[in-house]
């Protein structure tokens, strides 16, 4: 387990999945661990994009966490599942998993629900052109952080001009980071229709893996395809 975090801290992901899967023998004794490494493995492969055997580690997470009570835990490998059906086109079932928390409408007001489950679930609202439910959510939910704002940000760019103008002056730039500035550049670009902006900054943020926003940029790329960039 030190050697497999020692390649996780050098971003080696693929070497910190085999490392993990090596020492699953030895942790029959020790139930909770041996869950936790089956989390921490899926984890790995959905960032190496690895579909496969991302959904084999999820479903053996899944058996040890029920057995174990781990309701945290739980919601973790849902949040797994769903991302593994989110890049695999299955985006109704993606939902349907989220939805399966129970009412996954009032769970962005959950502490307990991290902030990539809300920007995959906001994600999954906007590939199945949901931006006025969304929108209900949004307002119901209680976190002002800058990924939400981003999402609805988005939205008023997709549904209502004017908000958006109003809504962005109402934003500062200064608070995001490089990768959020990113992405609410990519945005302002769309509303602007300015298609070699848009494309350059596409091209910059990349596959994104480890950006809590990966998953709007994923839908943002796919949108845009209809729009001829």
């Amino acid at each position: 387990l030190f050697l497999s975090t020692y390649y996780s801290l050098l971003l080696d992901y693929e070497n910190t999945a085999k490392t993990h899967v090596k020492v699953l023998s030895y942790l029959d004794e020790f139930t909770n661990l041996k869950a936790f490494t089956f989390r921490q493995i899926t984890h790995n492969y959905i960032i190496l994009e690895d579909w496969t055997n991302a959904l084999f580690y999820a479903l053996k997470a899944k058996d040890l966490l029920i057995e174990t009570d781990n309701y945290y835990g739980l919601i973790i490998n849902r949040l797994h599942f769903a991302e593994v059906f989110f890049n695999i086109r299955n985006y109704d079932e993606a939902l349907n998993i989220l939805n399966s928390l129970g009412s996954f409408l009032i769970l962005h007001e959950s502490h307990l629900i991290p902030l990539e489950a809300k920007v995959l679930h906001s994600s999954l609202y906007l590939l199945l052109n949901k931006e006025k439910e969304l929108i209900n959510i949004l307002n119901r939910d209680k976190t002002e952080v800058n990924e939400l704002k981003l999402i609805r940000l988005y939205i008023y760019y997709l549904i209502d001009k004017e908000k958006f103008k109003e809504y962005k002056d109402s934003l500062n730039e200064l608070d995001f980071n490089i990768d959020q500035l990113r992405v609410y550049k990519i945005i302002v670009a769309l509303f602007n229709e300015d298609k070699s902006l848009v494309n350059r900054l596409l091209k910059e943020v990349g596959s994104c893996h480890l950006n809590v926003l990966k998953n709007l940029i994923k839908v943002i790329k796919f949108k845009v395809k209809d729009l001829g960039y």
